[in-house]
């Protein structure tokens, strides 16, 4: 009998209008978002919060611009969030600006996404005042705080509390327009319909047991499907509480403040954690002590003992003391992170997703984990194949397409089946494995192909290394290293260099001969990165071949 690793009879919403009333109904007294402004706390009930997305829903109707594109810029906020879920309540599209790009790269990216309406913070002033000169299709500029030059948001929300006509919406409607990440180059424009992320909100909740006490942090930003779907529209689902991190640098003090349950992140936050945790405990002199505890609890687990939340209170409680599911994605995950996040009590839930699908595909629960997978295939949600290597992705989670983007939308499909570009494997148990991208395969000339992600993974395993990114140089496998100068403090380069070639001579030891690394390269600065953190490899690639 095969194992079913989800949480069954999870219901599938036609379009987040009805997902959306049917959560503002069912948990009008719970809390929906926790923030803080002006240095004073706010606590939004659904049911205030579904009088917000009303009125702006009820704006847009009064206007009909229904299924227009509106883009939204800004830090993550109370604002942003229920401008979000008005949009798609009245049936219009969405379109999130990462806020990190230039102006003038904001500004194309607007163009090209035809918006009639930009919705910004006080940050982001000098957009809005370019979007103003320079495109005049822009109708309506709207500010979230106070603003004499632009329309401001609570006095259009105050003029359209009353309810108006609703629109009908259809399933296969669009409803974001989200912009990929770019890490080899150009963004693209991916369309994802009601129908699309209401089977992603599905699957997402299908994956965790709905506590009394599910409180989120969302730290994550607004502009990337991981947490406009994963984390906020799943959150809103469950009926349960999402608090809002303005910014990373008040993370620590907000973890405490907000005691979330649940936390959505990407490796490397999850990575920064750890490190912290370690240098903390060094600086200390406890770092003796952590190891020892770590033993003795996974040696007690083996037995069926589970005392590691207690071992590990002080730790826990400088998070908050409720943390117990982390959700991971976005990225490789070091299994040394892993390990040590479960080691004090933590479920480390590592998943695999992408834009194109909504974004989630496949997932480890809470009650059915498999170390180093992204988790078991579930065909009820949608279905995977291997293809050559790459995976192939099938259903109503899945894209109808680019937006303005014909060749690639053809491009990107094959009978129906979408090619998402990663390669990986499904083990004889139905656990999916990534092993790297197709775009980053390395060719040697003696044929031999080689995932620069798997070896990468090795190499940020060490302890001395902070960040790695592997390429061929002439033929040769060369490894292009950031070491992790805090913890190698007052070492010279010559010693600095011993320790990686030391590390790295273990871990050819362990490779075949083809797949060994034959460089190594250290740099003193960190790589670019796109705003999810991932290494901008074309930017590097470029480098590289100056050298």
């Amino acid at each position: 009998m095969a194992i079913n690793p989800y949480y069954p009879g999870r219901k599938v919403h036609n379009t987040l209008t009805e997902l959306l009333e049917d959560s503002f109904s069912s948990y009008s007294n719970n809390i929906l978002f926790k923030y803080e402004e002006n240095n004073i706390q706010f606590d939004k009930t659904y049911n205030a919060v579904f009088n917000d997305v009303t009125a702006i829903s009820n704006w847009i109707n009064k206007l009909c611009l229904q299924e227009k594109h509106f883009a939204i810029l800004g830090k993550t906020s109370y604002q942003w969030l229920i401008s979000y879920l008005g949009i798609v309540s009245a049936g219009s599209v969405v379109v999130p600006i990462d806020k990190e790009l230039s102006v003038e790269e904001i500004v194309k990216l607007i163009n090209f996404s035809d918006a009639i309406c930009l919705m910004f913070d006080n940050e982001h002033r000098d957009v809005a005042e370019s979007v103003k000169k320079k495109l005049p299709q822009v109708e309506y500029l709207i500010n979230f705080q106070k603003d004499d030059d632009f329309i401001n948001l609570s006095n259009s929300l105050e003029k359209n509390y009353k309810v108006q006509k609703k629109s009908i919406i259809q399933p296969t409607q669009p409803a974001l327009i989200m912009f990929t990440s770019g890490t080899m180059g150009k963004q693209k424009a991916v369309i994802l319909t009601h129908q699309n992320i209401t089977n992603n909100v599905a699957l997402a909740g299908s994956m965790l047991y709905k506590s009394d006490d599910y409180t989120a942090l969302s730290i994550l930003p607004n502009n990337h499907s991981y947490e406009l779907v994963t984390d906020v529209l799943s959150t809103v689902y469950f009926g349960a509480t999402i608090a809002l991190n303005e910014s990373i640098k008040n993370f620590r003090k907000n973890m405490k403040k907000y005691k979330p349950s649940v936390l959505m992140v990407v490796p490397i936050v999850l990575s920064m954690m750890r490190n912290e945790i370690l240098r903390e405990a060094k600086n200390s002199g406890k770092e003796k002590k952590l190891e020892k505890g770590l033993k003795i609890s996974n040696c007690l687990l083996k037995i069926g003992i589970d005392i590691r939340r207690r071992i590990f209170k002080d730790i826990l409680d400088a998070f908050g003391g409720q943390l117990a599911i982390i959700i991971c994605g976005g990225a490789f995950l070091p299994l040394e992170v892993y390990d040590f996040f479960t080691g004090i009590g933590i479920i480390v839930m590592e998943g695999y997703g992408i834009t194109e699908c909504s974004p989630l595909v496949t997932a480890n629960t809470d009650k059915y984990v498999k170390r180093g997978s992204v988790g078991k295939v579930f065909n009820d949600f949608c279905e995977v194949k291997i293809v050559e290597n790459e995976i192939y992705i099938k259903g109503k989670s899945v894209t109808p397409g680019y937006y303005k983007n014909d060749y690639e939308s053809n491009e990107c499909f094959e009978n129906g089946w979408f090619k998402t570009g990663d390669l990986g494997y499904i083990d004889k148990n139905g656990f999916l494995y990534i092993t790297g991208r197709k775009k980053n395969l390395i060719i040697l000339s003696n044929g031999q192909n080689i995932s620069p992600e798997e070896l990468e993974t090795l190499l940020v395993q060490q302890s001395s290394i902070k960040e790695v990114i592997v390429y061929a140089d002439n033929n040769t496998i060369t490894a292009e290293v950031l070491p992790d100068y805090d913890l190698l403090d007052g070492q010279d380069k010559a010693t600095v260099e011993s320790t990686l070639n030391a590390e790295l001579k273990r871990i050819n030891s362990a490779l075949p001969m083809y797949k060994q690394i034959q460089k190594i390269r250290i740099r003193e600065s960190a790589f670019e990165k796109t705003t999810t953190h991932k290494i901008k490899r074309k930017s590097q690639q470029e480098e590289f071949s100056k050298k």
